[in-house]
């Protein structure tokens, strides 16, 4: 019977945590989403070309990048229906576009990645 009472008590101090756990993430979530100190940095083979809080950028906002070795890619920044600003690929003349399928990027901490250009476009 006790066995049974301390397995009870591990497995609620277990479901606590994690519900714990899951508003924290929840709401660092939604304040990184919603701060105004969010910079979008481009970078061209590791060096940064162009770096901005994003609350500056005057949007729609777009940003063209023409690499030494022949490369385009074009950036845009723009106020989503939520609220949020989003920045995405536009366009890219590499052969694969994964930086164009990455779609929308709106929380610090998500890239955009272009490597046969060697392009980043960088929430931070």
């Amino acid at each position: 019977m006790e066995k049974k009472r301390s397995d009870m008590i591990l497995i609620a101090v277990l479901i606590i945590a994690a519900v714990i756990m899951l508003a924290g993430w929840r709401i660092k979530k939604q304040n990184a989403a919603g701060s105004s100190d969010t910079i979008l940095e481009i970078t061209v083979d590791g060096s940064t070309v162009f770096k901005e809080k994003t609350e500056d950028l005057e949007l729609p906002f777009t940003y063209k990048v023409e690499t030494e070795n022949g490369g385009l890619n074009i950036f845009r920044a723009e106020r989503l229906e939520d609220g949020s600003i989003g920045v995405s690929c536009e366009s890219a003349d590499c052969p694969d576009k994964v930086c164009v399928d990455t779609g929308v990027i709106t929380l610090p901490g998500e890239v955009i990645v272009c490597l046969p250009h060697r392009v980043t476009a960088g929430l931070y």
